[in-house]
C-alpha cells in the first residue's frame, strides 16, 4: 500500500519541480553571456581542443627509436601539434591538418610536408624547411641558423632574431619580412 501511495506522490513532486524551473519562452527574454573571471580564462599555455599530444604521436609513430628524437615519415596529424623541448624533430612527407609549432629543438627538418595552418619554429638551434606547403604563415624566429627553400607559403614568411637564414625559390602569397625578405 505504501508503494502505491509514494510513487504517484514522488512523480507529482518531480513534475512540479521541473515545471517550476522551466521558464516560458515568451518570459525568458535575451540571455546574458556569463563572464569568465580572468583567473579562469584560457591562457597561451592552455592546450587547444584539437591539439595533438606530440609526445604520444612521437612514441607511437617515430622512426627514430630514441625518446628525445622524433622522426615522423608519411604521417598524418589531425589538428594542431606543439613540439616543445624535443631535441630533434623531423617531419618528412607528413601532413598536419592544423598548425604546427616547434620550440627549443637542436635540429628541425620539415621536408616534403603539408601544414594546413601556421608553421612556427621558435628558438631552435637549426631549422630547415624545404619543399613543403604551409597553408598560412611560416615563421622562423630566434634560432642559430635556418634554411628556407622551395616552399609554397599561402601567407607570410617571417624570420627574425636568427643568427643567419638562407634559402631560395619560395613562393609566398603574403609578404616576406625581416631576415626572410630576400627569400620570398
Amino acid at each position: 500500500m505504501r508503494r502505491h501511495v509514494l510513487a504517484p506522490a514522488l512523480i507529482a513532486l518531480v513534475a512540479l519541480g521541473l515545471a517550476g524551473c522551466a521558464a516560458a519562452d515568451d518570459e525568458a527574454g535575451p540571455r546574458e553571456t556569463p563572464s569568465v573571471p580572468q583567473s579562469l580564462a584560457p591562457s597561451a599555455t592552455d592546450v587547444a581542443v584539437d591539439e595533438q599530444n606530440a609526445d604520444e604521436i612521437c612514441e607511437a609513430e617515430s622512426a627514430s627509436g630514441d625518446a628525445d628524437t622524433c622522426v615522423l615519415k608519411n604521417t598524418e596529424i589531425e589538428g594542431s601539434i606543439v613540439f616543445d623541448g624535443t631535441r630533434v624533430v623531423k617531419l618528412i612527407n607528413t601532413t598536419v591538418t592544423g598548425e604546427a609549432k616547434i620550440i627549443g629543438a637542436e635540429s628541425v627538418v620539415v621536408t616534403d610536408s603539408d601544414v594546413a595552418g601556421d608553421l612556427e619554429m621558435l628558438a631552435n638551434t637549426d631549422a630547415v624547411v624545404t619543399t613543403s606547403t604551409v597553408g598560412a604563415t611560416l615563421t622562423v624566429d630566434g634560432g642559430k641558423s635556418g634554411t628556407v627553400s622551395a616552399n609554397e607559403v599561402h601567407g607570410d614568411l617571417n624570420c627574425s632574431g636568427n643568427g643567419a637564414v638562407k634559402g631560395e625559390g619560395n613562393a609566398v602569397s603574403g609578404s616576406a619580412a625581416n631576415q626572410c625578405a630576400a627569400l620570398g
